[in-house]
């Protein structure tokens, strides 16, 4: 991966702005609604997609010129999606992480490291 800069954070940061539209959507998915549009048309799902939509752009920016994130490192920087995802849900939906996946989360981050290295 080399030298950190400005454009692997951005692209960071847009894969924990996705992982939280994603536990947006899992709120969303767990609510009633009267009827199929409120199902769709509702601020959770809106947020979520919007939120998504800005991650992309994110992305797209920090791999807009291949000079600025090279793309062997994006298996890594993608991969920390499968550690922002559950802890989000722990934080956020209250969900209990059990050792497997803490331990499955550690070693995805302590590959992230020694590949980022």
């Amino acid at each position: 991966m080399g030298r950190i800069n400005i454009y692997h954070l951005v692209w960071l940061f847009s894969v924990l702005i996705a992982s939280f539209s994603q536990v947006l959507l899992k709120v969303a998915a767990g609510k009633k609604y009267p009827d199929r549009i409120r199902e769709y048309l509702n601020p959770f799902v809106i947020t979520a997609y919007g939120i998504l939509f800005m991650s992309m752009l994110l992305t797209m920016f920090a791999l807009w010129d291949g000079h600025n994130v090279n793309y062997s490192s994006s298996a890594i920087i993608q991969s920390m999606e499968y550690v922002f995802i559950p802890v989000l849900s722990m934080l956020i939906l209250k969900e209990k992480i059990g050792m497997r996946k803490v331990i499955g989360m550690l070693f995805i981050f302590a590959g992230s490291l020694v590949f980022a290295i």
